[in-house]
């Protein structure tokens, strides 16, 4: 975004709207014929601004206002050109005019081109303002996490910076897709961010290891997800077929490998969420595998339980910065 540009030209009159097709024309909601200062944007369209909204809203205009204008400037007070897109500049006016409803925000880009102009201009109620609309609608604008997240960050806002980086763990960093809006992020913001997708990988995938016993833990507890079998020999006190002849066999190790694989190219693990994930081909002998102990030889592993307690591990793993 360009410098704030205060540049007056010299054969334009702000008056009115002349009558060539060419000719610049007034905003429908800009027009007021008793306010006293006229801008043109970069589009062509002029705007008349109440000299004490301009004063009472922007430090800059403020401050350029102050500055003595010369006799022929002063009587014919031609247009001030801005570098700004007139749909941007109206936004701004929106928000500092009062009694005027905010504008609509449609987008990400079109929120920070506001933001971006707002500081330029040292508007500091069109920051709040915008964030305020972004919030109202803010399962819409998170279909853009990393968007979002990068707006945030620059402006400070933690909440939703919180909140938007839990939605980037539904993406794959990496993703060519996403580089563009990767590449936009400030090193620090970019740092937590890819540390956030780092510890949760690294979490889940420690989670796989043997682990017997209970509690709010974030390992896999083997115990949840074996069959109980109180009279097999091999019982060792869990009151089921949990040792290690059972646990670090090849469909258990095929296991982890597919969990791993699955969150290191979704850190939220949407698929393994799915119940269906369990159904993988490569772990059709998971499902048959028997107790090894010839007098027992009861199916030792559940479907079911180990989907509920991947539910259980998922939900406690590293979730925001």
């Amino acid at each position: 975004m360009a410098e704030p540009q205060a540049d007056v030209a010299p054969h334009t009159s702000g008056t009115s709207s002349t009558s060539g097709s060419n000719a610049p024309q007034y905003h429908p909601s800009f027009s007021s014929p008793d306010a006293e200062i006229v801008f043109l944007s970069d589009d062509g369209v002029l705007f008349r601004v109440h000299r004490v909204v301009l004063q009472l809203g922007s430090g800059f205009f403020n401050g350029m206002l102050e500055m003595p204008r010369d006799a022929d400037e002063a009587l014919n007070n031609p247009p001030i050109l801005i570098r700004d897109n007139s749909n941007v500049f109206a936004a701004l006016l929106d928000i500092i005019y009062p009694h005027r409803q905010p504008p609509e925000l449609d987008s990400l880009d079109f929120a920070l081109q506001i933001l971006q102009t707002a500081e330029n201009y040292e508007m500091h109620k069109v920051t709040e303002i915008v964030k305020c609309i972004i919030k109202s609608r803010l399962d819409f604008f998170l279909q853009q996490p990393i968007e979002l997240y990068n707006i945030a960050t620059r402006y400070g806002w933690e909440d939703v910076a919180k909140v938007a980086s839990t939605e980037t763990l539904t993406i794959n960093l990496h993703d060519p897709t996403m580089s563009e809006s990767v590449k936009r992020l400030e090193s620090v913001p970019l740092w937590q961010l890819v540390d956030l997708h780092w510890r949760r990988r690294r979490t889940f995938i420690g989670a796989l290891n043997i682990q017997p016993t209970t509690g709010p833990t974030c390992n896999i507890v083997w115990k949840n997800i074996i069959n109980w079998a109180t009279s097999c020999p091999q019982n060792i006190g869990y009151n089921s077929h949990f040792w290690k002849g059972n646990v670090d066999i090849a469909p258990v190790l095929i296991l982890k490998r597919l969990l791993a694989e699955a969150v290191d190219l979704e850190p939220w693990g949407g698929a393994i969420r799915q119940r269906s994930f369990l159904d993988k081909e490569d772990l059709a002998d998971m499902w048959t595998h028997k107790c090894a102990d010839a007098t027992c030889r009861q199916v030792v592993f559940s479907k079911d339980r180990l989907h509920t307690e991947l539910l259980r591990v998922l939900d406690l793993l590293p979730s925001t910065i």
